[in-house]
């Protein structure tokens, strides 16, 4: 987030589990890359998964678009990351061992990332998500 800035807010999208039409995920916008290549991952904000993981489908499109900086095994880092138009720091992504079972999510933003804010507060009336660096 650039130097200075107080907060972050987001109006995150629903997502419906593709087997149970009643329950309900929440989907953040996550934009990678810059403002000629950009690729925008539509990702599960979750506290209790560790690791921040995608589907294999994800991490296809971004490896074909030069998006994604290589690390060991099955994992890449995601640089030049952006929420709302703010950069946010860099995320180490993992491909997802299991399907994820979410209409319309190419992954999901684990602890890993979101343990980088001192505040992580979800508005439901509002449907915002602020982060607080």
């Amino acid at each position: 987030m650039p130097e200075g800035a107080d907060r972050l807010e987001v109006r995150l999208r629903v997502a419906r589990f593709s087997g149970s039409p009643e329950e309900r995920r929440l989907l953040l916008p996550l934009s990678v890359g810059s403002i000629d290549r950009t690729l925008i991952l539509l990702l599960v904000p979750d506290v209790n998964t560790p690791q921040s993981l995608i589907t294999p489908s994800a991490m296809a499109e971004l490896r074909t678009k030069g998006l994604v900086a290589e690390a060991a095994g099955p994992t890449a880092w995601l640089r030049d990351v952006w929420i709302e138009g703010q950069p946010v720091p860099d995320v180490l992504v993992h491909l997802s061992p299991k399907h994820i079972r979410i209409t319309s999510a190419d992954g999901i933003l684990g602890w890993d990332f979101l343990q980088k804010f001192d505040m992580i507060h979800y508005h439901d009336d509002s449907g915002v998500l602020i982060l607080v660096p």
